[in-house]
């Protein structure tokens, strides 16, 4: 009886294990905020694909005031869409990125003469429950 119940267990916790993988583990995300004058600021996403196989990123989100405070637009100019359940400005990006490539979406802004913080979440292959969110900071 000890036997079964410890094999019982043993699966339970191996599906467990298995189930809470992180999809994302193959892939690097990096944000940052680059100064590029007094007056102006970039804030930089790349995303690289370690995997076997496609990854599409989907979104890019961005807390709010981060973004309202650096007046953030992506480089075409657009402004995203103001999410106010979570707080962020999402930016619909849907594009694949192949095995052992990487993917770098710019947003321009203002520099402020103080300090603030926030988080950019990257959202891949329509997974909302595994995004990967960085904090980054500007600008002092």
């Amino acid at each position: 009886m000890n036997l079964i119940k410890q094999i019982v267990t043993s699966l339970i916790i191996g599906s467990t294990l298995v189930a809470c993988t992180d999809p994302n583990k193959e892939m690097k995300f990096h944000a940052n905020i680059i100064r590029t004058s007094n007056e102006k600021i970039i804030l930089k996403t790349t995303i690289t694909n370690y995997s076997d196989s496609d990854k599409t990123l989907n979104d890019i989100d961005i807390d709010k005031s981060l973004h309202e405070t650096l007046n953030l637009s992506k480089s075409d100019g657009s402004i995203g869409e103001s999410i106010p359940i979570d707080n962020t400005y999402s930016y619909e990006i849907n594009q694949k990125i192949p095995p052992g490539e990487s993917l770098t979406i710019n947003f321009k802004g203002e520099s402020i003469t103080g300090f603030i913080s926030g988080e950019v979440d990257f959202i891949v292959n329509n997974d909302n429950w595994n995004y990967r969110s960085l904090l980054v900071d500007c600008c002092k």
